[in-house]
């Protein structure tokens, strides 16, 4: 990772660039754009920066991060995932951190095997919030296809609403 330290007679300032990962796997992230910016005596810290990851059996994709006045957020782009006959394709992976913990939102689109069966079409939104129970809440997960055990499911949705170990579906009509 650069480093860079500027004094100015207004100003002293501490750079840290983004950094470059690879692990014995192959992996490798690489960051560019300002990185973290550290302004001494003001208590002031910003970062913005992109990172690329590819190799080492994982996906490629980019992750896009900036943190101001505390607040982290970013969006992570990945091109589908396949293995053992599935794929997963994840829409961009919204994200933001502060005190309160973790939000996150995408939606993730899965084909392949289940159970002795396969699925085709999965799309299962995902979003969590910060706070005690992060999973609650309402969601709609559907498919195109679902064969399984010789049951074969035309599409359905699947409206779930989850609160605390209890899920519930609502009117499941199957054909």
């Amino acid at each position: 990772a650069p480093i860079e330290y500027r004094a100015t007679p207004r100003q002293t300032s501490l750079l840290v660039g983004p950094p470059t990962l690879e692990s014995r796997s192959g992996a490798r992230l690489v960051g560019t754009g300002r990185g973290l910016v550290l302004l001494p005596g003001q208590d002031s810290m910003s970062f913005d920066g992109e990172f690329a990851l590819a190799g080492g059996g994982f996906p490629a994709g980019t992750l896009r991060l900036a943190m101001t006045d505390g607040l982290w957020n970013g969006t992570a782009r990945f091109r589908p995932y396949q293995a053992g006959g599935a794929d997963l394709i994840l829409s961009p992976v919204n994200w933001a951190y502060e005190r309160r913990g973790l939000s996150l939102s995408t939606l993730a689109l899965m084909n392949g095997p289940l159970g002795g069966g396969h699925v085709t079409g999965l799309r299962v939104p995902l979003s969590l919030k910060p706070g005690g129970d992060v999973l609650s809440g309402c969601f709609a997960p559907s498919f195109r296809t679902l064969e399984i055990a010789g049951l074969s499911l035309a599409p359905a949705t699947l409206n779930t609403c989850i609160a605390g170990k209890q899920a519930r579906l609502s009117a499941l009509r199957l054909n």
